[in-house]
């Protein structure tokens, strides 16, 4: 492996790990959604998921540049809890969120069902179920940021800086996982649910001018 100078500081990479406020503009309801259980990060101990993270990293420390970890890894990881604690805020946030609009959902079907439009409520369903599987991956994806964010604090840093490098790593990576499946639910939601949901909304208009002609 290549040796590269470690010219970027801990607390400027630390600082890059802010899930960006942008992606917290939906509201919702409070109920709180079922977190999914299809992990990314591998392990199930601390020493065996720094050891995969140690696996991935792409650059070979020098001993100046361990020796700026040691000296500044103690007070970054303070930085990682204060981040940890915006990770579990964003997480309920987003359930709110997704479970608002999912309920929402529900209650629609429900009442097409109830109004014997059975085909309109079987849409409004499938796109419940779409975003569901949407609103899980990034359940996922946020449990494997958090579960890095942890471990950058139990890490050893100043006995083992190698991991600590690769701890944060890869927690710039389980961040943009979470920032892009937060922009997979939002997408799918205004590019196709919303366009479903006007197309039941003109077969109804429709289904009800031919009901109304046919009493006439």
């Amino acid at each position: 492996m290549k040796k590269v100078s470690y010219k970027v500081s801990l607390l400027a990479l630390l600082a890059s790990l802010v899930i960006p406020s942008t992606v917290m503009a939906m509201s919702g309801s409070d109920k709180v959604a079922t977190i999914a259980e299809n992990r990314q990060r591998t392990g199930t101990t601390l020493e065996d998921r720094l050891k995969a993270d140690k696996a991935k990293l792409k650059v070979q420390l020098s001993e100046a540049d361990k020796a700026k970890i040691k000296n500044k890894c103690k007070a970054a990881q303070n930085l990682v809890k204060a981040q940890a604690t915006k990770a579990a805020n964003f997480e309920a946030s987003r359930k709110k969120v997704y479970d608002g609009v999912l309920d929402r959902l529900e209650k629609l079907a429900v009442k097409l069902e109830a109004a014997g439009n059975s085909d309109q409520a079987a849409k409004v369903r499938a796109e419940k179920i779409a975003l569901s599987a949407k609103a899980d991956a990034v359940y996922a994806a946020l449990q494997d940021y958090k579960q890095v964010l942890d471990d950058l604090v139990g890490n050893d840093c100043t006995t083992d800086p190698t991991a600590f490098k690769a701890a944060l790593e890869a927690s710039r990576a389980a961040r943009d996982a979470v920032k892009s499946k937060t922009k997979d639910f939002r997408d799918y939601y205004t590019q196709t649910t919303v366009k479903i949901l006007a197309e039941v909304k003109k077969a109804l208009g429709a289904s009800t001018e031919t009901k109304t002609e046919g009493a006439n």
